[in-house]
């Protein structure tokens, strides 16, 4: 296996459980780095790291692997301390701001915004680190991050001598205002608008917004060809053929809902409220348009307690595990024409955590894409075609290597002016 380091926690598959366990002293020191200053690396901190990874994996790392995350500790460190040496700083202005990025994460797919005893509790499952030290952890990510691309980036870039064509720049620059034509009622703007919009969300005189466009420019090209390069249209057909499943439109149906959760202990109200409001809209599309319409606005909180409406996709392969049977039979019936319940309301149905009641607007069946398909609307990307999408993944998994790279490049720079010292006997506990 070859040597790879990491710069903070990655996840990295697991091999064979270790043997010749050791008694643990968390106190011990694994490691010394010096590059402009000493520092330890206890066995306490290398234990958490390879705790966290060994809970993503769901088994015990090896020897080896033990020594990878070492390896991105010491990594980490060094570039910590070429950060100190260069008077790069994080402020807990900037630490405050990630963390609210990370709670209005949590608030979106819990439906409000956490606590900050919720959040602590959250951190904790997620990482096994109080608050405190998963602040220090995020402060010295953010520290890396700032150190490459405020000073080693930019460096190795000018070394390589990267240029950016004026058709390169300019195709940038027609993007962006292809982008604002949306909130111009189609039409693409001129000259003077997007160098007012450029000044508004910028602070930045167009010209200036240019150089460091066509900097940013010169560094995407850098990574990117350190990851591979370009994906072609070969690699972009090689990638649907090997892999059609992965790019196949499973069957779904699009539609309105209105429904009513329920828990073991108010099961029973909410049956009751779901029953009354059935019998309201018995089988008319406008009854329940106007039911659906005061739900989801909130016109009439007193009568719809517990009501919640939306519009959602149901992708057939996963809706029978997640919603139910009854919902299942209902979204994709076995058996009936094609059409079978569309713009129609459906009966009450009971899921395994709330009642509901759909009207389907549009069903579409399971199919094979080509590259020149749309991709299935359901992922919410617009008119997409496959090969697009597909190209996109590519060059985002291609800038992913990339930057894996450089943080590599600068991990053995540090390293051939550091002084490192291990100590194996206390990697395994």
């Amino acid at each position: 296996m070859k040597n790879k380091r990491f710069l903070i926690f990655s996840i990295f598959c697991m091999a064979a459980p270790i043997a010749g366990f050791a008694q643990y002293n968390g106190k011990a020191v694994v490691a010394t780095i010096q590059y402009n200053t000493t520092e330890p690396v206890t066995a306490e901190q290398l234990r958490l790291q390879v705790e966290i990874l060994e809970k993503q994996a769901s088994r015990v790392a090896t020897s080896q692997e033990r020594q990878q995350v070492l390896d991105g500790i010491i990594d980490q460190k060094l570039v910590v301390q070429a950060s100190v040496k260069e008077k790069v700083t994080i402020s807990e202005t900037e630490i405050n701001q990630q963390m609210q990025v990370i709670k209005q994460q949590m608030a979106q797919s819990a439906g409000r915004m956490p606590t900050d005893a919720e959040f602590a509790e959250a951190i904790k499952q997620q990482t096994g680190m109080d608050m405190s030290v998963y602040r220090e952890q995020m402060r010295q990510q953010m520290l890396i991050n700032k150190y490459i691309t405020q000073r080693y980036l930019p460096q190795v870039v000018s070394k390589a001598n990267v240029t950016v064509s004026d058709s390169e720049l300019n195709k940038q620059i027609q993007d962006m205002k292809n982008q604002m034509t949306a909130s111009l009622g189609g039409r693409q703007p001129t000259d003077a608008e997007f160098s007012a919009a450029v000044k508004r969300q910028t602070g930045l005189e167009l010209a200036v917004f240019k150089t460091q466009l066509r900097t940013q420019i010169a560094q995407q090209k850098y990574i990117l060809k350190l990851g591979g390069g370009e994906p072609t249209d070969d690699d972009i057909s090689t990638e649907l053929r090997a892999h059609p499943a992965l790019y196949r439109q499973d069957g779904y149906v699009q539609g309105n809902y209105i429904r009513i959760p329920f828990t073991a202990a108010t099961k029973t109200r909410s049956k009751d409220s779901a029953d009354k409001l059935i019998r309201q809209i018995g089988s008319s599309g406008e009854e329940f348009l106007f039911h659906f319409t005061q739900i989801k606005n909130n016109s009439d909180p007193q009568n719809y307690q517990n009501c919640f409406a939306g519009a959602d996709y149901f992708v057939q392969s996963i809706t029978l595990q997640r919603m139910g049977k009854e919902f299942f039979d209902v979204a994709f019936p076995s058996t009936g024409p094609d059409n079978q319940g569309i713009r129609k309301v459906s009966k009450l149905i009971e899921t395994p955590q709330e009642y509901i009641i759909l009207y389907i607007l549009k069903r579409e069946k399971g199919k094979d894409l080509g590259l020149n398909d749309i991709v299935p609307e359901y992922l919410g990307m617009g008119s997409i075609t496959v090969k697009d999408y597909i190209a996109s993944a590519l060059l985002q998994e291609r800038m992913n290597a990339g930057t894996a790279e450089l943080s590599k490049n600068l991990g053995n720079e540090l390293r051939k002016a550091a002084v490192i010292k291990t100590f194996p006997q206390y990697i395994n506990w």
